[in-house]
């Protein structure tokens, strides 16, 4: 039944609203893969710009190389858990 109407729904709408979902899911996964793909490069990103900063700074390269790595670690878990939990939070609301 359709939900607005209480009528039965037509094959037409019901294989509109499945062809609806269907590209719905394709543009959240798609979102999912360029956001993943997008997190190492922020990762790179946040590695050279600390690195950069810091190295003007006096410290030893050992220090430098795993301060860096450390805030190249934060920006790649940030990047990934924004995704997810946009990804996560559009599945809830319905949009997939």
């Amino acid at each position: 039944m359709s939900w607005a109407t209480s009528q039965p729904a037509t094959h037409t709408q019901t294989a509109m609203s499945s062809a609806r979902a269907r590209g719905t899911a394709a543009v959240l996964g798609l979102g999912l893969v360029l956001g993943l793909l997008a997190a190492p490069t922020a990762a790179a990103m946040a590695f050279l710009i600390t690195y950069e900063e810091y190295r003007q700074h006096g410290f030893g390269r050992r220090e430098l190389l795993r301060h860096c790595l450390r805030v190249a670690v934060v920006a790649f878990a940030f990047a990934v858990g924004s995704v997810v939990v946009a990804w996560l939070l559009a599945r809830l609301l319905g949009a997939g």
